[in-house]
């Protein structure tokens, strides 16, 4: 731990003279190690975990099983800007499950003129 903390850059350590103490709990480092390899290789999704706070992100990681789970709760949270509340809410209820599984709203006109396009929709969705 002490070593892990003294290889963090000078710029992120209290000055010496200062009273305030910086306590970062190994949980923590393990925390943020677990976060940052998740979203490694994904450039898609690394913009979106930029865009909201800290602990939108845990909920996300804590509770998606999947990487497509975990990018539809990403991109819902920043599109509908969800509070903490409201992201742990959408896990209760199952968002991504019931919309998966849900079919398409395709216009009757639409799915007789165009057979594919329901597969279509909810592709773009999912």
């Amino acid at each position: 731990m002490k070593r892990a903390l003294q290889r963090l850059p000078a710029s992120f350590r209290l000055p010496a003279n200062r009273h305030t103490w910086l306590s970062i709990r190994r949980s923590s480092i393990s925390t943020g190690r677990w976060a940052s390899t998740s979203y490694r290789d994904d450039s898609i999704v690394a913009p979106l975990v930029r865009q909201l706070p800290w602990t939108q992100n845990l909920i996300i990681l804590e509770q998606s099983k999947r990487a497509e789970e975990r990018e539809f709760y990403l991109r819902m949270a920043v599109r509908e800007q969800w509070s903490k509340r409201e992201l742990e809410r959408q896990f209760r209820v199952a968002l991504f499950e019931r919309t998966v599984l849900s079919p398409a709203k395709v216009a009757p006109a639409v799915r007789q003129m165009y057979p594919e396009a329901q597969s279509i929709f909810k592709d773009a969705y999912t």
